[in-house]
């Protein structure tokens, strides 16, 4: 299996994880979009960030919306600067009128509040794993069985342990995810046995190790 289409199914399966945060994203997004929509606002959100000493020079990304790896990078940059972003709301009169503005005939969603800063940290938190995992994917051209394998027992490891968490929100991603995950990975018919082989050979493994994986995934001894 080409290491890009592992990226691309691990897109999917976080993809409709994310479903519920949906209108936070959207919110923080919207922020950003105003704070870097001009010169002018840029300077006085770079001030905020001085004022409030956050030890940053108030560079913020904004995302693809369809790719939740930028989302993450959003949202790992604008997490860190929350504090500028309500000193904005607060001293800055453009940006009330901004949020208080109809976009396609609806209000446009924020300023971001409480819930969504923290649905934010919830976000960072979950994905960290899988977007370190994406650059593993991303990085090669080539069919390494060795990353295929140890991020997938990263990845299974991962959500099943969320899917316990106490926190709704994260549980809720997490079955949701594995679900997808159980839909392109679960099972042996739907694995390379070419991939599964060369798992066997590779040194770093012991079969035991191995074995004992093989038979948490899939049921199998």
């Amino acid at each position: 299996m080409h290491l890009r289409c592992c990226a691309h199914i691990l897109n999917l399966i976080v993809s409709d994880g994310l479903k519920d945060l949906h209108e936070s994203v959207v919110a923080i997004r919207n922020a950003v979009k105003y704070v870097k929509s001009s010169l002018s606002r840029l300077d006085r959100f770079k001030r905020a960030v001085e004022h409030e000493k956050l030890g940053n020079n108030g560079f913020v990304v904004l995302d693809v919306p369809t790719r939740w790896n930028s989302t993450y990078l959003m949202l790992e940059s604008a997490v860190k600067l929350r504090k500028a972003f309500d000193q904005m709301e607060e001293e800055d009169g453009h940006c009330v009128n901004y949020f208080k503005e109809s976009n396609n005939e609806k209000k446009r969603i924020g300023p971001p509040l409480l819930n969504d800063w923290e649905n934010a940290n919830v976000f960072i938190r979950f994905l960290s794993t899988f977007y370190d995992i994406t650059l593993d994917f991303s990085a090669s051209l080539h069919v390494i069985s060795n990353i295929y394998f140890k991020s997938w027992c990263t990845i299974f490891n991962q959500l099943t342990s969320l899917s316990t968490e106490r926190d709704p929100l994260v549980s809720r991603m997490a079955v949701s995810m594995k679900q997808k995950f159980d839909k392109y990975w679960k099972g042996l018919d739907k694995t390379n046995n070419l991939l599964i082989i060369a798992v066997f050979f590779d040194p770093r493994y012991k079969f035991s190790y191995v074995k004992w994986r093989f038979d948490a995934f899939y049921g199998v001894t």
